[in-house]
């Protein structure tokens, strides 16, 4: 696919004032150092650049002496009506009629690729997401993780990367001990068929937890896990049915929020394979990792933290520096299986599971699982990992990327991102998955509220048969939670908010749902179709036509900007500052109703290229376009 004009005369500019100041410092700027320096502007100039700050100590000259010189060698540039300079900041004025025309072709042209690039060809990359205990259904905080991780996805796969989106299941942690213990002990195997089985195991679960008191259950749990590491035991087999079955049940929530996977990986299957101590045994050969024979950590494998030269500032002020990979009684701990498991991502360890198919999900795409038995495929072995985890678990990630440098592979180490956020709450709830304070907040309940309350709002604005009102509540209510989740840093907390996130008036999903069906409105009444060929760009020179087309010269680059980032909020910025305006336009100038059939076609063909972008844009962020609001 095409870079986008903006980016393409971005790069041509960068090359100008590179050739421009290089004879100034024996250290002139690197291109990304101009380009960074290089923005859209409003007011004084459409672009401005700030290089000139940078060269003026090492040249010794004033910034705008500086300034004067490169604005002297862009003049003439093409696409370039002039060059200014004014306080050390030089100036560019576009050609504004042959802007719109590259911009507005390039949207109308490129379609639903009108946003998509090309930095990611030829890589791929894993995005781990969800990864929820399956001991109970997804709460609010993880249908968190499941939404960003969707949106990365999306977004790598617009900048061209191969994605596999991937969901570790821990079927081997304490907590599925104490569910299966439970579902053997209290169930007697017995589910209770009047409920969705994750929200009926999850209530088991808490009620396990609530009799954790009793020390001969905690025994009784210790051995239900040791037999499940076992692997060959009846309990093992339990153990994994009901982690399946929640997690299928998982699989329909994710359904209804239109999210889906490539492939699960199993814990129980990492070990089953063998694939830790094929870890160990590269990690052994590393000196930060050894077997003391003596005193509290005698006979386990352990990472001695404090042999590592370059420690993250963050392990800095722990007081134990061994972290314990595995046990002297030969139990693995969760770091090394971590550790085993990035080793397959990036290929340092062979593909070793068998696959079959776990469901057919609603969009018909396969999701596949390891399994004792089934099929190679061509899974893991990728170039970059992202893990979408809980703030809480940095430490965790930090010990994996340590271990992989520590075995010479500083490049996987730094190809290893954690991408970290913060806890959800609802208005007036606090959520914890062992006291079971999520009963009522699952992530089941909030779409289903959501969609009540939308059905309301609706019903106020539009007449609609029952059919249609179910159709667009559902719509409403998606974006809603989606754009809210998604409007925050990863990093910060957020406390959900019906009233702000069902709005139609300001920064919300439904209210961009509108802007894009106001734009599907004003094609559907435009009888005719857009030549682009034919249209006069240069109508398109008034103050908000521009101004609309400077921001929509922008896409492609927010796109590759959330992508090396991971922040869904750039482009829900982005998306309030681009619908913004476009409203400004559609409420200055006629469109359809334009003085002559040149402005219109001109206008619509700007219209046309608004929607096509917000409809991509959208689509990133895993809400879907509406044509009718």
């Amino acid at each position: 696919m095409p870079d986008s004009p903006y980016s393409l005369w971005i790069n041509a500019l960068t090359d100008k004032i590179g050739q421009a100041v290089k004879e100034l410092t024996s250290s002139p700027p690197s291109p990304e150092e101009i380009a960074n320096s290089i923005s859209m502007q409003e007011g004084i100039a459409d672009i401005s650049s700030s290089i000139a700050f940078r060269l003026a100590k090492q040249a010794k000259r004033p910034p705008d002496e500086i300034a004067s010189m490169i604005a002297s060698a862009l003049t003439g540039m093409s696409g370039v009506e002039s060059v200014t300079h004014e306080k050390g900041f030089v100036n560019v004025h576009l050609s504004r009629g042959t802007f719109s025309k590259e911009v507005i072709r390039h949207i109308l042209s490129e379609k639903e690729s009108c946003v998509s690039s090309s930095i990611g060809k030829g890589k791929s990359v894993i995005v781990e997401y969800i990864s929820a205990n399956p001991v109970h259904p997804l709460h609010v905080g993880q249908l968190r993780n499941a939404l960003i991780g969707d949106f990365v996805s999306n977004v790598y796969e617009l900048c061209s990367y191969k994605v596999e989106r991937e969901n570790y299941i821990d079927d081997l942690g304490l907590q599925a001990a104490e569910a299966t213990w439970g579902y053997i002990n209290i169930a007697k195997g017995k589910a209770d068929s009047a409920y969705k089985f994750d929200h009926w195991l999850g209530n088991l679960y808490v009620e396990v937890n609530n009799r954790m008191a009793d020390e001969g259950i905690k025994e009784g749990i210790a051995s239900t896990l040791k037999q499940m590491e076992a692997h060959n035991t009846e309990t093992a087999r339990i153990a994994r049915e009901v982690s399946e079955r929640c997690v299928t049940a998982h699989q329909q929530t994710q359904s209804d929020y239109g999210i889906f996977l490539d492939v699960l990986v199993w814990e129980g299957d990492i070990v089953r394979e063998r694939l830790l101590e094929k870890a160990i045994d590269i990690l052994s050969k590393n000196g930060i990792f050894g077997t003391p024979t003596e005193g509290e950590y005698a006979n386990c494998f352990v990472m001695d933290l404090d042999k590592v030269s370059d420690l993250p500032e963050d392990f800095k002020g722990i007081k134990d520096k061994i972290k314990v990979l595995k046990r002297s009684d030969g139990t693995a701990t969760y770091a090394v299986k971590d550790i085993a498991f990035h080793m397959w991502k990036f290929g340092l360890l062979p593909n070793v599971f068998n696959y079959r198919e776990f469901l057919v999900q609603k969009n018909g795409k396969p999701l596949y699982t390891t399994a004792e038995s089934g099929k190679k495929m061509n899974f893991g072995a990728v170039d970059l990992a992202v893990n979408v985890i809980d703030a809480r678990q940095s430490y965790e990630q930090y010990v994996v990327k340590i271990a992989l440098a520590a075995i010479g592979r500083g490049d996987l180490s730094r190809a290893l991102k954690h991408l970290a956020y913060g806890v959800v709450d609802l208005e007036g709830a606090h959520l914890a998955g062992r006291k079971g304070t999520w009963v009522g907040n699952t992530a089941d309940d909030l779409l289903k509220g959501t969609e009540a309350k939308a059905a309301e709002l609706i019903t106020s604005r539009m007449k609609l048969t029952d059919e249609q009102k179910a159709k667009i509540a559902r719509s409403v209510a998606l974006a809603a939670i989606k754009f809210d989740f998604l409007r925050v840093s990863p990093e910060k907390n957020i406390i959900f908010s019906w009233g702000r996130a069902l709005s139609f008036e300001s920064n919300s999903g439904p209210y961009f749902q509108y802007m894009h069906a106001r734009a599907s409105r004003i094609l559907a009444d435009y009888k005719d179709e857009i030549d682009i060929d034919k249209v006069d760009y240069s109508l398109l020179a008034g103050e908000q036509e521009f101004a609309l087309v400077k921001k929509l010269a922008l896409a492609q680059g927010v796109i590759e900007k959330a992508c090396r980032e991971f922040r869904p909020n750039v482009v829900t910025d982005y998306i309030s500052e681009l619908s913004s305006q476009f409203s400004k336009f559609y409420e200055s100038v006629p469109i359809l109703k334009a003085g002559n059939a040149n402005d219109r076609d001109a206008r619509v063909a700007l219209t046309a290229s608004f929607r096509y972008t917000i409809a991509v844009l959208l689509r990133a962020l895993g809400i879907e376009p509406a044509d009718m609001m």
